[in-house]
């Protein structure tokens, strides 16, 4: 509840601000994390908010002293995050973590920024159910095993080759 339409913007920024830094630390971690149960919970996440994408998207296009703040309060969420779980031996360690935290969050608000025209290139919106599973295999088959052969080395035979819909 607002107590006037003057204070809905600042609420509206407080909200999603408090959303998005709470995230990664709600997400399933340590050992026993599973990747698709990761995906899975950021999906119903975001299923549960449906106009904070469209409202995300819109500050960030926008920028200013909200967006500014959005994106500091998922950096540090993220650093801590990936600290707790490189710790747990889940990730690798990083000579530079705060840019490989900026760097992962970049990636993933790229699809939300530039969605519909990731939908009309994969033609599945990639923040519906269908479109996580889609988007999500490849994000974490680029994160998991890379995007390079290594120099020198054979394909790997054991990386499933995928067409033009990621299948």
């Amino acid at each position: 509840h607002v107590p006037s339409t003057a204070q809905l913007p600042a609420a509206a920024d407080a909200r999603l601000i408090a959303v998005l830094t709470e995230m990664p630390a709600e997400l399933p971690a340590g050992e026993a994390a599973d990747v698709g149960e990761t995906a899975a919970s950021m999906t119903e996440r975001l299923r549960d908010e449906p106009d904070l994408m469209n409202y995300l998207r819109r500050m960030l296009v926008d920028g200013g002293e909200a967006a500014t703040r959005l994106f500091m309060g998922m950096v540090e969420a993220t650093v801590a995050e990936l600290a707790a779980q490189e710790a747990a031996r889940v990730v690798l360690p990083s000579a530079d973590a705060r840019t490989r935290a900026v760097f992962l969050i970049v990636n993933d608000l790229g699809a939300i920024v530039l969605r519909d025209l990731v939908q009309q290139a994969i033609g599945v919106d990639p923040l519906s159910p269908a479109g996580m599973r889609q988007w999500g295999a490849v994000v974490m088959d680029v994160y998991t095993r890379g995007v390079y052969q290594p120099h020198g080395t054979e394909p790997d035979a054991t990386r499933p080759e995928t067409d033009r819909e990621g299948r």
